[in-house]
């Protein structure tokens, strides 16, 4: 199985699965149901993005006459996008390629055909091998998010398999408009998605969780710092192991990656096992891309290669 995330728009998920069918020809995410589905319906390949022109344009012509593409800051322009403009009355996907997309960018991403719709939840999930009971489960369903975070699920003799992209730790000021009133802050949401990742899959006796978990361990020997510690433990504590960590401990959100603003090292991607055993892990992706002086991400890719059991 791979697990990738940051697949935000529908192109970019037709032309991944385009290139990696051949060695993957399973796929699955929030905007196809298989490879086939998806590779047969090349005319959708320009289809609309998931927003009204007419909607839009009456937000942007809100946003402008409040003034807030003039504030002081992103966090100021969107406080304003929400309080003044009415933003959050868009549907989900429109509010998320907006959010993703950038005031420069919403007519031609958004609205025009250029990126071909919103792929929500931005994960993707390849696999050599047929995905069986494939689904998008949201960790708060029917709430409208700037950034709604979701898994993709399938399931098969592994038990069920997790592909996930948690809440980030996006700085000390929380804001996420529909959700004031049930977090204060970024952890507390990531914290919840980690529970709801172990309470979806605590009744099976086998599984397995892939992704961007924007949480890991504090190992100051290996120069690796802790970031929401407590999602972390919660995996731990319900009998999740880290081959990762324990094998390699390297970072995966390092400062040595030129895509990275930091100037610390974070452990925050993780393929985390319950019922299974590893035989080894390792980084990968973390060489430069041939001719450039930087790796495909910010974020280090993780191996995990597993001893199946009858």
């Amino acid at each position: 199985y791979f697990c990738l995330f940051q697949y935000w728009y529908y192109n970019d998920v037709v032309s991944l699965v385009q290139t990696v069918h051949k060695s993957f020809p399973y796929t699955f995410s929030a905007v196809h149901k298989s490879t086939t589905q998806l590779l047969g319906k090349t005319k959708l390949l320009y289809r609309p993005g998931p927003c009204l022109k007419g909607s839009v344009l009456k937000v942007m012509a809100k946003m402008f006459s409040q003034g807030c593409l003039h504030s002081k800051s992103e966090l100021d322009t969107l406080h304003c996008a929400v309080k003044k403009a009415n933003v959050m009355d868009l549907p989900q996907e429109c509010i998320t390629c907006i959010t993703m997309s950038g005031v420069d960018r919403i007519l031609s991403d958004c609205v025009g055909a250029t990126s071909g719709g919103i792929n929500v939840p931005a994960l993707v999930l390849l696999s050599k091998l047929p995905l069986r009971n494939t689904k998008n489960v949201d960790f708060l369903p029917g709430i409208k998010q700037l950034v709604p975070r979701s898994l993709s699920l399938c399931g098969d003799g592994l038990g069920p398999v997790a592909c996930t992209h948690t809440t980030a730790d996006l700085g000390k000021v929380y804001y996420e408009p529909n959700l004031l009133k049930t977090f204060k802050s970024w952890k507390e949401q990531n914290l919840n998605d980690a529970t709801k990742l172990v309470k979806d899959l605590l009744p099976q006796p086998r599984a397995i969780i892939m992704g961007d978990l924007n949480c890991g361990p504090d190992e100051p020997s290996r120069a690796v710092k802790g970031d929401f510690t407590d999602s972390f433990k919660q995996f731990t504590r319900n009998n999740y192991t880290t081959p990762f960590v324990r094998l390699v401990g390297k970072c995966t959100f390092c400062a040595e990656n030129t895509l990275v603003p930091y100037k610390d090292n974070w452990n925050l991607d993780h393929i985390l096992l319950r019922g299974h055993e590893a035989k080894s892990a390792k980084r990968i992706f973390d060489e430069p891309i041939p001719g450039k002086d930087y790796p495909t991400s910010d974020h280090y890719g993780i191996q995990i290669t597993i001893e199946t059991k009858d």
